[in-house]
């Protein structure tokens, strides 16, 4: 669209109808009526004969929906911009002046805990400010990732999942060898979207399965997909018009209440005290935030202790 002008006198009109009639075509865009809160593209076009110009002819188009929604916009793009910038200026807080104090008060408690002579009560009163630490700089850690989830811009590409999940089976190999999972996949789809952000979603996915195992228990992960038609989906983000990549993440865990299937997406939601299992209770929020950037949404089952599976719809 052209440029838009929001405000514009009676005299532009008057000026520009005064070019017409000296033999110019000339068009006003964006003119504002005062006599009612619209706007128009305005064409000011000579009239001629074999002897002279001897008058102009206006024709207007209303535009104001164009202007309006065009105004609307921009003023979006400043709040965005402001939005962004403060994020930035929190992830920077956040990656030094924050995690700085925690990797002293770590370092430094470790240090004393090397001491000779501390009695039980002491090394135990230090142990608990370590482990707070170390929790305070992963809780940190995980609202960046969640904060860079939200306003990277996106480069899509074809991204192979199975590939995907080879690599994260390499990166998770030790958590891995220690619980003896077993991991089962194969002829996934190629998805287009931003393949760091589909390694992390999937990361998750696999490593919540292999964390959230039974004791007695020996993990096995199974990862299945298919094609089907968003016609055939019962879930209102579902679109009827896209066919949709359906990956199913299933695992033989603890598994969770069926009234937990939405409240563990969001941020800081846990199902578990911090000393059963560790975690910040940001990855599943991450994992959606990362199927709503690619258009999709993810849906979780489960059954305790029988398992749990993770649902992810991924339009074609």
């Amino acid at each position: 669209m052209d440029d838009v002008i929001p405000h514009v006198h009676q005299s532009g009109a008057y000026a520009n109808a005064q070019a017409a009639l000296e033999g110019n075509l000339v068009s006003q865009k964006g003119y504002r009526s005062f006599y009612e809160n619209k706007y128009f593209d305005v064409d000011f076009i000579p009239l001629k004969n074999e002897r002279a110009i001897y008058g102009v002819m206006a024709i207007s188009r209303d535009v104001t929906e164009n202007v309006l929604a065009a105004q609307e916009l921009k003023n979006k793009n400043i709040a965005l911009q402001n939005a962004n910038a403060e994020l930035q200026s929190f992830n920077y807080i956040a990656s030094h002046d924050l995690q700085e104090p925690l990797r002293k008060i770590q370092t430094f408690g470790k240090l004393i805990l090397g001491t000779e002579g501390l009695s039980h009560q002491v090394q135990d009163y230090f142990n608990r400010i370590v482990a707070a630490g170390e929790r305070m700089q992963k809780l940190i850690v995980s609202l960046l990732d969640f904060s860079q989830v939200s306003s990277t811009e996106l480069i899509f590409e074809p991204c192979n999942l199975n590939a995907i999940v080879e690599e994260i089976m390499e990166n998770l190999q030790l958590s891995i060898i220690e619980k003896k999972a077993g991991i089962q996949f194969e002829n996934l789809p190629t998805i287009y979207g931003s393949h760091i952000q589909l390694s992390q979603l999937f990361t998750n996915l696999i490593s919540n399965a292999i964390k959230y195992s039974r004791p007695e228990i020996i993990p096995h992960i199974k990862i299945t997909s298919e094609r089907i038609h968003g016609q055939t989906i019962n879930h209102a983000a579902a679109n009827i018009k896209h066919e949709y990549n359906v990956v199913k993440i299933t695992d033989n865990g603890i598994g969770f209440e069926k009234e937990h299937a939405t409240r563990i997406f969001e941020v800081f939601q846990r199902l578990h005290g911090i000393n059963e299992y560790s975690g910040t209770g940001i990855g599943l929020a991450i994992v959606k935030k990362i199927v709503t950037n690619h258009n999709g949404f993810i849906i979780a089952e489960g059954q305790p202790g029988v398992g749990a599976t993770f649902v992810v719809y991924l339009p074609k």
